[in-house]
């Protein structure tokens, strides 16, 4: 598949020569490798090691731009509660452009691994989209990326985990949490789950015959309840789809029961 898709995500703008070391000590991802072509998929997280929302870090110019799948007002709010004596000035910049991703490489764009095959985060200054969406030809529907990150279950903030979930919960600990980097606003709590293993539910990919289960449909086995659906879609003729559900449930090639059906468990 091919093609670009808009995601609603505020825009923070961070500026100042300590930019890099203070959003370092904000987010889980390690920004030490951040370029103008190289971008980084995160985490903010609460004192307590819980998902405020994800972000995605641009280098643009002198500035940062962090894109957050939570309303950019809340997320700058809790980036201004750490800012002290930094040199750092931050502004809500959502109406400046957008963050594209881009199946494949673009112009200007930045590798980003989110989870998905060759993406890139591409900035889109608002007097550009019109050009920029020309060049990089179909833009996808919501419908079809949401088909796309199933096909790879990725989850997306606001639909499958949320302000309640960790993210071993969430399973993004591969791939949006360094654990060798310095300290970040959560760690202890995350790194303490990493270390003990004592999440007791994870976020399960899941597959089935058409037509998809709605989001909250109660997953089962042998009639217990074992967790919820939180998204599926039809994907190739059959359904992928994701649940939050108990540790011992979410084990690869488990049976479940969904709306009366027989649904499996995919690694």
């Amino acid at each position: 598949m091919s093609g670009w898709f808009r995601p609603a995500l505020g825009v923070i703008e961070a500026r100042g020569s300590d930019r890099v070391a203070w959003l370092s000590g904000l987010v889980t991802s390690d920004l030490a490798t951040l370029s103008p072509t190289s971008a980084s998929y995160g985490l903010v997280l609460s004192k307590v090691g819980r998902i405020l929302s994800d972000a995605c870090v641009l280098v643009d110019g002198a500035r940062l731009l962090v894109g957050d799948s939570a309303p950019a007002a809340q997320i700058l709010e809790h980036f201004e509660r750490h800012l002290v004596m930094e040199d750092v000035e931050l502004r809500d910049a959502s109406a400046d452009g957008d963050v594209w991703f881009v199946l494949g490489a673009a112009a200007g764009g930045a590798s980003i691994d989110l989870g998905l095959p060759s993406t890139s985060a591409l900035w889109v200054p608002a007097a550009e989209r019109a050009r920029r969406a020309e060049e990089l030809g179909e833009e996808l529907s919501p419908a079809a990326w949401d088909e796309l990150r199933l096909a790879h279950g990725v989850p997306a903030f606001g639909v499958d985990f949320d302000a309640k979930t960790y993210p071993q919960e969430a399973r993004l600990e591969g791939r949006a949490v360094s654990f060798s980097k310095g300290c970040y606003l959560g760690q202890e709590v995350v790194c303490r789950l990493q270390m003990r293993g004592q999440v007791h539910r994870l976020l399960a990919p899941f597959e089935m015959s058409a037509p998809p289960p709605s989001p909250g449909e109660v997953a089962r086995i042998g009639g217990a309840e074992v967790g919820v659906v939180t998204s599926a879609a039809v994907v190739d003729g059959g359904v992928r789809g994701l649940a939050m559900l108990k540790r011992a449930a979410a084990a690869p090639s488990t049976a479940l029961e969904l709306a009366g059906r027989s649904a499996r468990v995919v690694g």
